[in-house]
């Protein structure tokens, strides 16, 4: 299913580019058809221990930020994992 990126659903309104990112990478990780709200929590929605791996090290690579193991399991929603994001890739935009 092919999803149009520019019509938003009122929760995924206030989404910044950092969250969107994330959200896909859940989509991608999990094979979900439907985007994740910002409360939903990964391993309510399948995600494991596999797939917990799988998505930090997306994230990484996309997000060129390096987050410790255990990241998703410390911050389980989408909005706390995309703070988590946004703060690693601030820090790693002034360590430069």
């Amino acid at each position: 299913m092919e999803t149009d990126e520019t019509s938003f659903t009122p929760e995924q309104a206030g989404r910044d580019d950092t969250e969107h990112t994330v959200a896909a990478l859940w989509c991608e990780a999990l094979q979900l058809t439907d985007p994740p709200g910002p409360t939903d929590n990964f391993f309510a929605l399948g995600g494991d221990s596999m797939t917990m791996t799988m998505l930090e090290f997306r994230i990484g690579e996309e997000l060129a930020v390096n987050l410790p193991p255990g990241t998703v399991l410390s911050s389980p929603t989408l909005r706390e994992l995309s703070a988590v994001v946004a703060a690693a890739r601030n820090s790693s935009a002034t360590a430069v």
